[in-house]
């Protein structure tokens, strides 16, 4: 019984090894198909910051022909905050009691 036990204990450990071994070069074709992935992610990402530096340096030359100068300051600032026309309850009663 012993010996019968034991070897049913060796074949279910090599079939879970030879498995475990098929597994890993499952894993290993997935990384590199993930490592492939991420290069070509990169590459594309690499090639559009070099466009948009391109757009960047064209937009500079036509304004420096239009003579157009840069200040970094939108053209049309956004409007001071207006103060509120009605005051608070408290600040009315203040008043109120004040005057």
């Amino acid at each position: 019984m012993v010996i019968g036990r034991f070897a049913v204990f060796v074949l279910k450990f090599a079939t879970e090894n030879n498995e475990t071994g098929e597994e890993m070069d499952m894993k290993q074709q997935r990384d590199e198909k993930q490592g492939s992935r991420q290069q070509h992610n990169m590459q594309v990402s690499e090639d559009h910051l070099q466009l948009l530096g391109t757009i960047h340096e064209m937009i500079d030359t036509e304004l420096d022909r239009r003579g157009v100068v840069q200040t970094g300051r939108p053209e049309h600032p956004p409007p001071e905050k207006a103060s509120p026309c009605r005051h608070s309850l408290w600040h009315s009663i203040v008043k109120f009691f004040i005057n």
